[in-house]
């Protein structure tokens, strides 16, 4: 319990999120969405955007807790989650969300 209370545990949750985000601007830059980020996330599909952040968040914690991630190798555990919130985002969000 003590290893997901810790700095590192709390930079790759924010890290992980930062991979959400990365693929909603990617979406959005790219003219995927046709309305802003803050709508992908809080007005489009809210109840998708809690089953992505729930299960990202619930990777990073399971590899943590796991003991899979560990501080000497915070640059590689880093890639991981960024890439945990991106690839889970791209997963989860309905591919025909072009807008309400």
């Amino acid at each position: 319990m003590d290893k997901i209370i810790t700095l590192n545990a709390f930079i790759l949750y924010g890290i992980a999120i930062l991979g959400i985000v990365s693929h909603a601007v990617k979406k959005w830059a790219m003219r995927e969405i046709d309305y802003s980020v803050y709508a992908y996330f809080f007005t489009v599909d809210p109840r998708s955007t809690l089953v992505t952040v729930g299960t990202v968040l619930g990777t990073v914690i399971a590899a943590i807790g796991s003991g899979q991630i560990a501080s000497p190798h915070i640059f590689a555990d880093a890639s991981v989650a960024f890439l945990a919130g991106y690839s889970f985002d791209s997963a989860i969000y309905p591919a025909n969300s072009k807008g309400k």
